[in-house]
């Protein structure tokens, strides 16, 4: 069993950890969230070169952005005439391994339940 870390007890309610947990889930519940993260995890930068990254429409980075900036996970910079964006909170990246993690977990459990079927299936021919 998981342990939850010592940052979320002054939380005194669970459900206020429960949403806290689940806001930052909606916030990278998009691939092009996940996208940007990955993006400015290896240099802040504008709509425009994220536009250009990520092949989607200034508008739509600008949305998926604001997204971010509303759970704090990126932080906007007027720098002149642009606003450059980074990444706040790089801890978000290890969420993101860990959740890689349990898609392999996941899809070695199939594999695993396929080489079973596949046995049981010779066992008929």
């Amino acid at each position: 069993m998981v342990e939850m870390i010592d940052l979320v007890q002054p939380l005194d309610n669970s459900d206020d950890v429960c949403h806290k947990i689940s806001d930052l889930f909606r916030a990278l519940s998009h691939p092009i969230r996940i996208k940007i993260v990955r993006e400015l995890n290896r240099t802040p930068s504008n709509v425009s070169s994220l536009r250009d990254i990520l092949g989607s429409s200034q508008a739509n980075i600008s949305k998926h952005l604001n997204v971010l900036l509303e759970s704090s996970l990126v932080e906007r910079k007027r720098e002149g005439v642009e606003n450059i964006y980074r990444l706040v909170n790089s801890q978000v990246l290890e969420l993101c391994c860990c959740a890689l993690r349990c898609i392999k977990h996941q899809l070695q459990i199939e594999i695993n339940l396929l080489e079973c079927l596949d046995t049981a299936e010779s066992q008929f021919d």
